[in-house]
């Protein structure tokens, strides 16, 4: 069951007006959020210093569909949640020069 009133959503301007009810339940409910999980993948990069690892951030930060990014600098990992594909995200760090394998 949702936290959320079934009159709660119909009475709002995202109802099925903009976005369909149901759509909404996961998009706020926190109960159901969980559920929707944007597609994971991690990298091992070569970075030698800062800069390595800000120049991958950056080129990921202007990659459509990356919504997050996490960059280990000691342990050589790259981690992008979201909806962009492992190829897209791949070839984003490949712009930078850097060695970078899919894990």
């Amino acid at each position: 069951s949702c936290c959320h009133s079934e009159n709660q959503f119909q009475s709002t301007n995202y109802s099925s007006r903009f976005i369909h009810k149901e759509y909404f339940k996961f998009l706020f409910c926190p109960t159901l959020s969980g559920v929707l999980k944007m597609p994971h993948y991690e990298f091992t990069v070569e970075m030698n210093c800062g800069g390595c690892s800000k120049a991958v951030n950056a080129v990921l930060s202007k990659t459509p569909g990356v919504e997050k990014i996490d960059i280990s600098l000691e342990k050589q990992l790259v981690a992008v949640d979201g909806s962009a594909s492992q190829e897209e995200i791949l070839a984003a760090i490949q712009k930078t020069g850097k060695k970078v394998t899919p894990k």
